[in-house]
Formats: C-alpha cells, sequence, structure tokens
C-alpha cells in the first residue's frame, strides 16, 4: 500500500523480493524515513524491528504501510476491511495477514520515504486516539481495560515516533 505521496527506493521491489527469499518469508517490512511536503528528510528514519509476531502486533502495528510486500500464492489475496473506512484499515490489513503466516521479517534497509504532512492523520495523532480504542474495542473484540492499555502503548509509541528526545 503505496499512499501517492510516499515513495519507495528505486531498488525497493528488488531489496524487498531478495530478503523475503534469503527468509523464506510470507510477509516483509523494511525502514524507511520520513520526509516533509519538500521531500526534505527530517526526524530519523524509522527502522524495522527484525522480526514481530501475533503477540507483538496485537499489541501496537510494527509494520509501516508502505514498507511491506506479502506472498499471496502462500494464502491467496487479503483485501482491505472497507468496514474501517479507511480508518486503521492498514493495521487490520497487517493482522490479517501476520494471523495466518505467525510471523514477519523486518529488512533493516531504509528502502521508502514515508510523508509527513500536518494537516495529515499522522501529523495529528491526538484525533486518532479514541478511533484507535475503538478499534481495540470493536475490531480485535478487546475488553476495555485491554483496549485502554493498548491505546496508552500506542500513544506513547506515537509521541516517541514524531518527537526527538
Amino acid at each position: 500500500m503505496l499512499d501517492a505521496d510516499d515513495l519507495w527506493d528505486a531498488n525497493f521491489l528488488e531489496d524487498q523480493v531478495a530478503f523475503m527469499q534469503e527468509k523464506n518469508a510470507t510477509l516483509v517490512f523494511c525502514s524507511y524515513r520520513r520526509i516533509d511536503a519538500e521531500s526534505k528528510e527530517i526526524l530519523y528514519p524509522l527502522i524495522a524491528k527484525e522480526q514481530t509476531d501475533v503477540k507483538d502486533m496485537m499489541l501496537i502495528n510494527r509494520i509501516g504501510c508502505l514498507s511491506a510486500l506479502y506472498d499471496m500464492s502462500k494464502f491467496g489475496k487479503v483485501y482491505l476491511d472497507e468496514s474501517l473506512k479507511s480508518v486503521l484499515d492498514d493495521y487490520a490489513f497487517w493482522l490479517t495477514i501476520i494471523k495466518k503466516c505467525e510471523v514477519a521479517y523486518g529488512n533493516q534497509k531504509v528502502l521508502a520515504s514515508y510523508r509527513v504532512l500536518a494537516s495529515s492523520t499522522t501529523g495529528k495523532k491526538y484525533k486518532l486516539v479514541k478511533k484507535h480504542y475503538r478499534f481495540n474495542r470493536d475490531y480485535l473484540k478487546l475488553g476495555v481495560f485491554g483496549s485502554i492499555y493498548r491505546t496508552v502503548v500506542w500513544a506513547v509509541s506515537g509521541v516517541k515516533k514524531f518527537w526527538r528526545f
């Protein structure tokens, strides 16, 4: 899933397919840089976790939407859940896949550029708190405390991800 304003490096597909073959993996993702509206690198690159599993992904989405590939030949096509109306649909998508393959591998190479705009959802995470809670509660069918806990973990991770310490 590559948004129109995000970019893959010229070697993205080649490197990700080679990484997928090296790991004999169904799902891989990579590290990526963050850029502004003028394509200037901001913050620091987000380095992919070397490996993530279902338990880890149930806590927080470790896969950048622009950074992943999955091998459809293993279990067919997976589609975005239209009922989510573009709110955390990428998270649900990766959860669906990782539940089938059990593990995803993170390529440490920076192979893509994610555009962070002040006007976007990424630039205004506070607007997603309630939606993130509802996703945990309604979509993942977690209890109140589990949903609150995962929403707090997501919020703390977001602060770490988008602010320099």
